[in-house]
């Protein structure tokens, strides 16, 4: 009788063990989904412009830009709620659809959506390290040159050691740019003034962008890279 109530229990236990581990692995957002990317869009009743970055290692940037357009960024750790379906993220309810990201309500329900980026050029700081081959370093008291492609008006900026600039793109097919001519502001610096020569001359020619991980290159055609950049999230 005690071998039979043994068996009993032992297989009530492994049946009690594999509904748990079935629930825990069912299929949700979490483990269903490619969710790590850089979403975009426009959130909240002013329509700030909203991205967000999503990491494998549950971390996150968020970038606003406010009426003035002013950038507001913040950064840190979320949370997925129990069912795997939503993350939070300072203080607000995220769904996690495809290819999405669904702003909740205090009654669950959306108000207001983020696209999922499919470009990996956009959204990004890229950071210059290299021009013609040899590489940029950022002397001390000297701003670092960069370069942001945004997603909501096709515009670009960034600084070029000493003086911001910024202008228009088009995303061509295979890998083609074309850049509009950048308007800069015209301060002049001890260092840098090299550097943000020769990047501008790379911006007026280069017709050829090439994305490789968290690398960027932009080139003329079937020329050796013009300048190449490093990706550094949302900053």
């Amino acid at each position: 009788m005690r071998t039979i109530f043994m068996i009993l229990c032992s297989v009530l236990l492994t049946a009690c063990g594999t509904q748990q581990q079935q629930i825990a692995t069912g299929d949700n957002s979490r483990n269903a989904l490619d969710w790590s990317g850089i979403y975009a869009g426009w959130l909240g009743s002013d329509s700030v412009q909203t991205v967000i970055r999503l990491n494998e290692n549950d971390t996150y940037q968020m970038e606003r830009t406010t009426k003035d357009g002013r950038p507001e960024t913040s950064d840190g750790s979320f949370e997925w709620n129990k069912e795997g379906g939503a993350v939070a993220i300072d203080g607000k309810s995220y769904r996690v659809g495809e290819n999405r990201l669904d702003l909740l309500n205090e009654q669950g329900q959306p108000a207001g959506s983020l696209v999922k980026l499919d470009n990996p050029l956009q959204e990004k700081y890229w950071k210059l390290v290299e021009l013609s081959g040899n590489p940029v370093t950022t002397a001390e008291g000297q701003r670092e040159a960069y370069i942001i492609f945004k997603s909501f008006d096709n515009r670009y900026h960034g600084n070029g050691g000493c003086n911001g600039y910024s202008g228009g793109y088009e995303l061509l097919d295979n890998g083609r740019i074309k850049l509009l001519p950048a308007i800069s502001t015209q301060m002049a610096c001890p260092n840098g003034m090299d550097t943000e020569a020769a990047l501008h001359e790379v911006l007026r020619k280069a017709d050829t962008y090439i994305v490789t991980g968290d690398t960027l290159v932009l080139t003329k055609a079937r020329m050796a890279p013009m300048a190449r950049f490093e990706a550094v999230y949302l900053r």
